[in-house]
């Protein structure tokens, strides 16, 4: 069994062996992919923009798979003062 390295590391956000192995033809973009990608814009070239919020693959997905409105009410409170403070929101 091939061990699952890391083979990008930015400020915490990995992209391992398999990761890397999906994005060839017939394969899939994985949600570590786009958190590497989001942080790496995030922190790197959007650092000096803070009307921009990059919400990450997890939020997305319990916004996009919530079964009832308390679940997007409680991500919302969480969120109210970043939401509040940005201009542009960015949802993988």
């Amino acid at each position: 069994m091939t061990a699952d390295l890391v083979v990008l590391d930015f400020e915490n956000a990995e992209v391992r062996t398999s990761d890397y192995e999906s994005l060839k033809p017939s394969g899939w973009l994985t949600g570590e992919i786009i958190n590497f990608y989001w942080t790496f814009l995030e922190r790197r070239e959007f650092r000096t923009e803070p009307c921009v919020l990059f919400l990450g693959t997890y939020t997305a997905y319990r916004i996009s798979n919530a079964e009832s409105a308390t679940v997007t009410d409680n991500i919302s409170a969480q969120l109210s003062d970043e939401l509040n403070h940005r201009q542009l929101i960015l949802i993988p």
